[in-house]
């Protein structure tokens, strides 16, 4: 039978629905079940701290000593730090858990949407990804949607005149479409600022794209009354950040426009924007209290 017809026909269309809701679903109901068998391991270590501490004079040393424990003997799995050893603890306090005849759990009744919620603001969803040990492209993306809402929280609080203005920004240059990680506007500087998130090693060919989007941006968007286009390269690895500043050499001819990585800013500019080191040390304390 011809390829074609199999593909435009209406049963093979029915066919493909059934499947991918069944995809879906099935994924769904995983996801679940291991949020649900997280919060119950969760639950459980902070009740046997707590117990713990009340029989003995370990005090929070306890949690400590957990910590480096884990560390040491489970060196492949993260999310177990003093911190959020802390926020297990803290579970108990959310009267999420209660015993019901032989049952262990209630979760399934008892989570309700806020308290979730309130489980997510203590828990990153990361944290799944590394008690499961998932692949490497799978952690990758969950690094990257984690630098995503770190970096855009961090420039809306510490940078002064950030606007958001979009994720994953499409440009459109001739018939090809791009995608910016992150564009903010700058009302004091008057100035777009474009941010690209990597979770490899910094590369040069980094540089030229994002010369690109600058000079999309500066060429389709901007305004007359605004200034030339900035851009933030950020490498997040997994023992490192580098944070780089792009800003277009205006001494060049217009249309061969250099672009060229700068951790020091122009006094004007550097005034409202947070400096690279600043920017590093925010990631690395994130990433630490990930760990």
């Amino acid at each position: 039978m011809d390829d074609n017809k199999i593909i435009v026909s209406k049963e093979y269309k029915e066919l493909l629905k059934s499947i991918k809701e069944q995809i879906k679903t099935a994924r769904n109901k995983a996801i679940r079940k291991v949020n649900s068998g997280l919060i119950e391991l969760y639950y459980s270590i902070g009740q046997q701290i707590v117990e713990k501490q009340e029989k003995s004079s370990w005090g929070d040393d306890l949690i400590g000593q957990i910590e480096k424990d884990i560390k040491r003997e489970l060196p492949d799995i993260t999310g177990f730090s003093r911190t959020n050893l802390f926020y297990m603890k803290k579970l108990l306090s959310l009267k999420l858990y209660k015993r019901q005849g032989k049952a262990l759990t209630n979760f399934d009744k008892t989570i309700n949407c806020e308290s979730i919620e309130l489980l997510k603001d203590s828990f990153k969803e990361s944290y799944i990804l590394d008690f499961l040990q998932l692949s490497e492209q799978a952690k990758e993306k969950e690094l990257e949607k984690s630098l995503v809402q770190n970096i855009t929280r961090f420039l809306m609080e510490m940078g002064k005149g950030f606007a958001f203005v979009g994720k994953q920004y499409k440009l459109t240059v001739g018939d090809k479409e791009f995608f910016i990680d992150l564009l903010f506007y700058n009302y004091i500087l008057k100035r777009f600022v474009i941010v690209e998130l990597k979770t490899t090693e910094f590369k040069p060919e980094h540089i030229g794209q994002i010369g690109f989007y600058i000079t999309a941006i500066d060429r389709d968007i901007k305004t007359d009354s605004d200034k030339p286009t900035i851009g933030l390269i950020i490498c997040k690895t997994k023992n490192d950040t580098i944070v780089e500043y792009a800003l277009s050499n205006s001494n060049q001819p217009t249309g061969v426009a250099e672009y060229k990585l700068r951790s020091e800013l122009p006094e004007d500019i550097a005034n409202y924007l947070p400096n690279a080191e600043d920017m590093q040390k925010v990631l690395e304390t994130n990433s630490e209290e990930s760990k």
